[in-house]
């Protein structure tokens, strides 16, 4: 147990950073989960003449089975750090069963109790006596967690990963401290998120129109039939009684006019089609914020529909032997439709048609905010203008003067501070001192010079989310220690540590608050705050970076299988096979 906690717990003097290890899962369990253990401790004696008695016939200087003889060790090398490997594989063999193997001569219970129990106590005796963090490397966050990390400290409920670099890889996962490095491509990225991110969650984003496109997936045609639009509800964002289309989150950086428009399929064999014929749109308001924008058609029983031949043979396409029907094709806002227009169900063109193919949607956009002086063409509904929660977290204080001719500034000065203290706390995961608030409150100074208060603090969130303390996880060695010496880290980096492997994300305030009375650590505390993180919504990120590399999740869009052995393998069975190991992951 005590051996796995080690590196948790505890780091080199050498430099700043920190290597979780996947045995903080160790933390979950009792000290007797691979044996129980008897009252009095077996002698080296009686364990030496069971591995002699039991191992040797396998593990001599002949048959040399597993690379090892057990003339190769001795009972007293746990105590001395020797052999520790082949020890711990010596444990792990005989709690999965593996060892004697199974036409060979059994252990007793008894037998297997006591080598069990006094290999796992002299590891565990020898670890507490010996710490051993190994190396730590200084860390960045990689671009999951800076993007959590992102959203959890503004509230800003937006996607920024695909705007980042990828990260690198090593031992099969993106944090390994090792493989993350700088690059000036790379800070020239941040810094434009960063800018992009900070006008956003302040407000101060402006009123330039702009589009952001949503590629809904589909299945192409199965050997060169079949339908490849879909009969399904496609979303739990969407109606219950959808049929088909998508939908994605839509940030709304100001309140206004927006458009939403969306590309249907022309029912022909080419379904890559945009054309402004198949082009569909409607004019909303939105308030400034995160909103769920979704097109979709409606669900009917397949036994009211005219399903006509797909094909006949293998050269000629059945065209439609009817005229076309109409579909509602329904604009979904935040779950609810909002917006409906009829639609052909089917469009013939020189190119041909198929009425087998069910219409559905290709792309959807939302472009705005629109400059528009006459709204008969926008719905009816009331845009209220309240504040985003994300201008609610940063702007606890607001100066009552926004002049930049006006003498006292005391109070600005004041309220600059307080917001620059309060963000950078948490971004750094850390009490901040006079030294950490006075460089953010600089950049603050210089930018207000030209820029009204809210494009001040903007400018000094662009900077926080760039500024090394927020980039990376930096644990400083107190300067008591002496250099290569081992110590126990503080509770703020351990609560650093943890919300990053199970939120990948920062440390929320009741973890900081723990922290701070120095109590987080306590097995009863740190137990039920084990509990309350992994029940957290946030907890999905360790579903999806440590489960979806550890079990290759993440590669399940570039693989597509045999069509002729599988015919009926398409996106959704895709999506949901992802998604039951995700959710047996959550269950364990």
């Amino acid at each position: 147990m005590y051996r796995g906690i080690a590196q948790f717990l505890f780091k080199p003097s050498v430099r700043p950073g920190s290597s979780i290890a996947c045995t903080v899962f160790l933390l979950l369990f009792s000290a007797t989960s691979f044996s129980q253990t008897t009252n009095e401790r077996p002698t080296s004696k009686q364990v030496y003449d069971l591995i002699y008695d039991r191992c040797e016939g396998c593990h001599n200087d002949y048959e040399f089975s597993g690379q090892w003889s057990v003339e190769d060790i001795d009972v007293s090398d746990i105590a001395h750090g020797k052999n520790q490997k082949l020890w711990e594989a010596i444990l792990k063999s005989q709690v999965m069963g593996d060892m004697p193997p199974a036409d060979k001569r059994q252990l007793t219970p008894e037998q297997k109790t006591l080598l069990m129990s006094w290999i796992e106590s002299s590891l565990d005796n020898y670890a507490e006596r010996n710490p051993n963090p190994g190396r730590a490397t200084i860390r960045r966050l990689n671009r999951s967690e800076y993007a959590n990390s992102v959203r959890d400290l503004l509230y800003l409920d937006i996607d920024i990963t695909q705007s980042l670099p990828g990260d690198d890889s090593g031992y099969g996962f993106d944090n390994n401290a090792d493989v993350l490095g700088v690059s000036t491509t790379l800070l020239e990225r941040y810094l434009s998120v960063a800018g992009k991110v900070s006008k956003l969650a302040t407000g101060t984003a402006g009123q330039a129109a702009s589009k952001k496109s949503h590629s809904v997936p589909k299945d192409g045609p199965v050997k060169n039939s079949g339908v490849p639009s879909f009969d399904l509800r496609m979303s739990d964002e969407l109606p219950l009684d959808s049929r088909g289309g998508g939908s994605f989150d839509f940030y709304a950086p100001v309140s206004g006019v927006y458009e939403i428009a969306g590309f249907i399929n022309a029912n022909t064999a080419n379904e890559v089609d945009r054309m402004d014929i198949h082009r569909y749109h409607f004019k909303t308001k939105l308030a400034a914020g995160n909103h769920n924008i979704g097109m979709t058609f409606r669900k009917r029983l397949a036994l009211t529909e005219h399903v006509p031949t797909v094909r006949k043979g293998t050269s000629y396409v059945v065209l439609p032997d009817r005229a076309p029907t109409d579909l509602a094709l329904d604009f979904v806002l935040n779950n609810a439709r909002v917006h409906s227009v009829n639609v052909p169900s089917y469009h013939m063109s020189p190119r041909f048609s198929q009425a087998a193919f069910l219409r559905d949607v290709l792309e959807i956009e939302v472009i705005g905010p629109l400059d528009v002086s006459d709204e008969t063409n926008t719905d009816q509904m009331t845009l209220e203008t309240s504040e985003t929660p994300s201008i609610r977290k940063i702007f606890v204080c607001s100066p009552d003067a926004d002049d930049p001719l006006a003498q006292d500034k005391t109070q600005e000065t004041d309220c600059a501070k307080t917001i620059i203290s309060n963000l950078a706390t948490e971004a750094y995961r850390r009490p901040v001192n006079d030294d950490d608030v006075q460089a953010l409150y600089r950049v603050y100074e210089h930018a207000r010079v030209k820029m009204d208060f809210r494009g001040s603090i903007a400018s000094m969130i662009e900077a926080l989310l760039v500024s090394p303390g927020f980039l990376y996880l930096q644990e400083i060695t107190p300067q008591h220690i002496a250099p290569g010496s081992m110590y126990r880290m503080n509770d703020f980096e351990f609560a650093a540590r943890l919300a990053l492997f199970l939120w990948s994300s920062l440390p929320d305030e009741e973890l900081m608050d723990l922290a701070q009375k120095g109590t987080l650590r306590e097995p009863k505390i740190l137990r039920q705050q084990l509990q309350r993180m992994l029940q957290s919504e946030k907890a999905q990120s360790l579903t999806d970076n440590f489960a979806g590399q550890w079990l290759y999740l993440r590669n399940l869009p570039h693989h597509f299988p045999d069509v002729f052995e599988f015919p009926n393998f398409n996106i959704p069975l895709r999506q949901s096979v992802k998604r039951e190991t995700e959710l047996f992951f959550e269950r364990i």
